[in-house]
């Protein structure tokens, strides 16, 4: 994208990207999702995961979890190593929530909203969305 940056009509610096968690990243770090994965992937899992580059300096990183979640405990690897290398990276965690508790679905009630707001601030730490009172 930043190569192309131009021609998108895109910031090259104010590049995010958002998506859940899913078992080919979970799998560098858990057993029990590597072997799922040894049919998908052509060399090393490690290739598929993000997180094996926060030394790099990858863009700010934001995760949201249920605590019920069986990926949480994963996640905390690459969070550790993005913040040992100096890398914004955040987990949010929302009680007794499990696996795709935010998506916008009649069943996320409220959370959705929260995980959005929470998106929201981190935007607005980088300085790449303004709040109401900013904008006025």
């Amino acid at each position: 994208m930043r190569a192309h940056a131009k021609r998108l009509g895109i910031d090259p610096k104010r590049i995010a990207s958002g998506g859940a968690p899913q078992e080919d990243l979970a799998a560098t770090y858990n057993e029990q999702f590597k072997t799922r994965l040894s049919d998908c992937v052509r060399g090393p899992i490690e290739k598929v995961s993000p997180f094996h580059y926060a030394k790099e300096k990858p863009p700010p990183c934001i995760m949201f979890f249920g605590t019920d979640d069986p990926l949480l405990l994963g996640a905390e690897v690459p969070r550790n190593a993005s913040t040992a290398a100096r890398n914004q990276c955040n987990i949010i965690t929302y009680r007794g929530q499990g696996r795709g508790f935010f998506n916008l679905t009649r069943e996320a009630g409220n959370y959705y909203k929260l995980a959005v707001a929470e998106m929201d601030k981190v935007l607005v730490s980088l300085g790449w969305l303004k709040t109401r009172s900013q904008k006025g």
